[in-house]
């Protein structure tokens, strides 16, 4: 889908949502901030760049979670909105769902700092007090269905509290996932012993991918124990779609275990039709030329364990899959392209 082509159809989700909602773009305009000269606004002619942006406009609109969601994952590069995420998107879904149930005009857009601080003050107080056990993503999403919506957020205190370390695993299955690859990465040795550590893979990973793959990944939190005062704090999560797919490729991995990777991570698979459809043909042509790592990576991940391979030939693999990010920037820069995933 071209850039023209999206706009496009961003603006006839617009106007339709417009007509049922018995509304207009300076209304719109209104609710979120954004400017508007009596004619037209930025976020009509063009598609959103920012997320927040599509969460305004679509509780302007009186839209569902699942709309907002899929706006998201269509028309922009970002994430869609993650329960497990407590200290943004569980609060956007909360107003959502508020802003949904209310019959009358308020802006809950606009209310997103009070909600935010009354969650984390909350959060903050018992994330280290409270075990309950933890739950899937699906399940928390099932039983935020249950709470009670109210301008004071007593559902939305309770329900924190209630699912403590459930927010403490957020993102577990995406890093589980990076976490297998490394693994299948880091296991071979040649002559049979150890293989390769974390650090030892610095050049062939940016700094930031060694320092993001480190530490416990079945939580996202981090706590200074220098210091007396207990404080949580959040491991960070890279927010751009394309550092996640660079990591993605640094570590071997082709397309099915990208958009596998992406999906878990809560965005759009790649695009055929757009600047990716070019990183999909180059990432199927380096796969067919190098069926050893598709073989070593049969014995890492599949059940029945894939094909015997000797302690040389999945060290081989293990190379090609390091290679993978620095052959495809050599065949961007022989089509006289920016490698867009260094």
């Amino acid at each position: 889908m071209s850039n023209l082509h999206r706009d496009r159809q961003w603006r006839a989700t617009l106007d339709e949502l417009i007509r049922e909602q018995n509304v207009d773009l300076e209304y719109i305009a209104d609710y979120v901030g954004a400017p508007y000269n009596g004619r037209e606004t930025v976020f009509y002619a063009k598609v959103p760049k920012k997320r927040r942006r599509f969460i305004g406009i679509g509780m302007a609109l009186r839209q569902p979670l699942e709309t907002i969601d899929r706006w998201i994952r269509e028309y922009s590069s970002h994430r869609s909105l993650y329960v497990k995420d407590v200290t943004e998107d569980l609060i956007w879904i909360y107003l959502i769902g508020l802003n949904e149930k209310e019959e009358g005009r308020t802006n809950y857009f606009r209310k997103f700092e009070d909600c935010q601080e009354a969650a984390l003050a909350i959060y903050t107080q018992l994330w280290d007090e409270i075990t309950l056990g933890s739950i899937d993503t699906s399940d928390l999403e099932m039983e935020l269905e249950k709470i009670s919506y109210d301008d004071a957020f007593r559902g939305l205190r309770q329900f924190i509290i209630d699912h403590m370390d459930s927010f403490k695993t957020a993102y577990s299955k995406p890093r589980r996932m990076l976490d297998r690859q490394l693994a299948c990465i880091l296991e071979p040795g040649s002559d049979g012993s150890g293989g390769k550590s974390l650090n030892s893979l610095r050049g062939y990973l940016d700094d930031s991918m060694i320092n993001f793959l480190s530490g416990d990944s079945e939580t996202v939190h981090t706590m200074d124990r220098r210091k007396p005062v207990r404080k949580v704090t959040f491991k960070s999560i890279p927010k751009n779609r394309k550092t996640h797919i660079s990591l993605c490729l640094a570590l071997g991995m082709t397309r099915a275990q990208i958009d596998r990777y992406l999906d878990l991570m809560g965005y759009a698979p790649l695009r055929e039709k757009e600047e990716e459809g070019e990183l999909i043909e180059m990432l199927a042509a380096w796969e067919q030329k190098r069926p050893l790592q598709k073989a070593y990576k049969q014995t890492c991940f599949e059940e029945d364990g894939g094909p015997e391979l000797t302690g040389e030939q999945k060290q081989a693999a293990v190379q090609e899959m390091l290679n993978l990010r620095r052959d495809l920037q050599e065949e961007y820069k022989k089509r006289g392209q920016i490698f867009p995933y260094s």
